[in-house]
């Protein structure tokens, strides 16, 4: 009896020894695939989360496959790429010709939007130069701080490069501004980013204050930035007007040879009379900084015979511009402008100045740019006829609020370019 007792106790003690095991075995089974499955859901949040911040500034680059042209003198009824005599690229707008006997690109290719049109702008056409832009902009998406940014840019500036703006962590674009200065005995040209930072100093887009322009948004300039730099990334370049801006009998702007330059105006009223030459696809507007400093860029080894303090024509601009210190004769031989006089004149007064078939860039009126000087100015590029050609050269900057009223804002005027 005690033996059958002891047998049966221990056949219950080593059915619960085997149950405890299958138990345990379950348990560290399932439990590992828990772990696994956690792991897994880590992996896919951490994968949502990496996609979620490229799409922050998520390239929208799209190669157009545009057809080609090769004939001057004729209107294209869509954009299409051209290549002149030395190889090089230029996209023409729709509603636009490449002049009869325009320069190649590396001497300023010029259109027209009216066919046959030449450069003597006999047929009246809007004319505009093709600037090349070899660097459209610098991803700092990563850079998590201001010197970190401004280090980057520095960077590709010693390597050679110079981007015309950056791409920012939330997608949007800001401009990169220069200033130049001449190093090595005055036989270098040194090419100097202006500081990337929150202050509204030296900046583009940036913003007007509130009671200042009408039809404000807080993103308006921002878009039109944007869409800026899109369309020079794709292009490989951009227009600019020829000529200063003036304005036909309708009040739309045009740039346009011996026509009288539209100033007298506040800076955001020039702002809105450059959109309206528009068409076809074509966006008009007023000049951004950058791509005076992309003029610049493109121009900056030029010599200037007539400089009286520098070599360099976008440092000493002497006899390049209508300035107070400019004799001016014309065609005749007449002399028009004794220097010391202070005379503003019609676009394209003279053959002397211009640059890459670009007139007037360099005195005549100071030209309206859409950089800020804190959220209430403006700055002005380029000098203008009652200061000096070393004073006031080509490349410099000045500012005036958007509002100002003053003497000098009869010789205040501005530029086009179309993208």
């Amino acid at each position: 009896m005690n033996n059958k007792r002891t047998i049966l106790l221990v056949g219950i003690i080593i059915a619960l020894i085997i149950i405890t095991i299958i138990i345990a075995i379950m348990f560290i089974k399932t439990d590992g695939e828990d772990v696994t499955q956690t792991n897994t859901e880590i992996s896919n949040m951490q994968e949502d989360n990496t996609i979620d911040d490229e799409n922050i500034v998520e390239d929208d680059f799209v190669e157009e496959n545009l057809p080609k042209i090769s004939e001057k003198g004729e209107i294209t009824n869509e954009r299409a790429i051209y290549t002149d005599e030395e190889g090089k690229k230029a996209v023409i707008p729709a509603g636009y010709a490449v002049i009869e006997d325009s320069t190649p690109i590396s001497s300023g290719l010029v259109i027209s939007d009216i066919a046959d049109d030449d450069m003597e702008n006999s047929k009246g056409g809007n004319q505009f130069v093709w600037i090349p832009v070899e660097d459209t902009f610098l991803d700092v998406s990563t850079c998590e701080t201001e010197d970190a940014i401004n280090d980057k840019i520095q960077e590709e500036v010693d390597n050679g490069n110079y981007p015309m703006a950056i791409r920012l962590s939330d997608g949007n674009y800001a401009a990169v501004l220069y200033k130049f200065e001449s190093i090595k005995e005055n036989t270098a040209i040194k090419v100097i980013p202006i500081e990337y930072g929150t202050s509204e100093i030296n900046k583009e887009p940036s913003n007007l204050s509130e009671e200042i322009a009408a039809n404000w948004t807080k993103y308006k300039y921002q878009e039109e930035f944007n869409n800026l730099i899109k369309k020079v990334r794709n292009d490989k370049g951009f227009w600019v007007g020829r000529f200063e801006t003036s304005i036909d009998s309708n009040g739309t702007a045009q740039s346009k040879k011996g026509q009288v330059v539209l100033t007298n105006q506040s800076w955001y009223d020039l702002y809105e009379t450059e959109k309206t030459l528009s068409k076809n696809g074509a966006t008009s507007h007023m000049i951004w900084s950058c791509q005076w400093d992309q003029i610049m860029l493109w121009i900056k080894d030029t010599k200037n015979s007539n400089a009286t303090t520098n070599p360099f024509f976008i440092l000493d601009s002497t006899g390049g511009g209508n300035y107070s210190d400019t004799q001016i004769a014309d065609e005749t031989g007449k002399i028009v402008k004794k220097k010391g006089q202070s005379i503003r004149f019609t676009s394209g007064i003279t053959e002397a100045f211009q640059i890459k078939n670009i007139y007037d860039l360099a005195g005549n009126v100071f030209e309206w740019t859409m950089e800020s000087w804190y959220s209430a100015a403006r700055v002005v590029r380029g000098g203008y006829c009652s200061y000096s050609s070393t004073e006031y050269p080509i490349s410099s900057r000045f500012h005036f609020p958007v509002t100002y009223t003053g003497e000098h804002i009869q010789n205040i005027g501005s530029r086009m370019t179309i993208y």
